[in-house]
């Protein structure tokens, strides 16, 4: 995956360390509505952002290949611009 692209590492990196603090505050009993947030909101930008991702290459193997690799593609500028929009939330 090219530069912008792996931006989506990132976000499931901090998502599973967001699933490891829930799990700790679970543990703790104390409030964990916070990191319930914080993890639906990834959630639902990373399942947005990839369908809107899947449709732009569709089934085609090639495209798809080439659509993750250029970092001028049409997904990877998509990923970037989303993701971008996103860190300012």
């Amino acid at each position: 995956m090219n530069g912008k692209i792996s931006v989506i590492g990132d976000i499931l990196d901090s998502l599973a360390d967001d699933y490891h603090q829930l799990a700790v505050s679970v543990k703790k009993d104390s409030d964990h509505s916070k990191n319930q947030e914080e993890i639906n909101l990834k959630i639902d930008f990373l399942i947005t952002l990839l369908n809107k991702a899947d449709s732009i290459s569709g089934e085609n193997e090639q495209q798809y290949y080439k659509e993750f690799t250029d970092s001028e593609s049409k997904t990877s500028n998509l990923i970037w611009r989303e993701y971008k929009k996103y860190e300012k939330k």
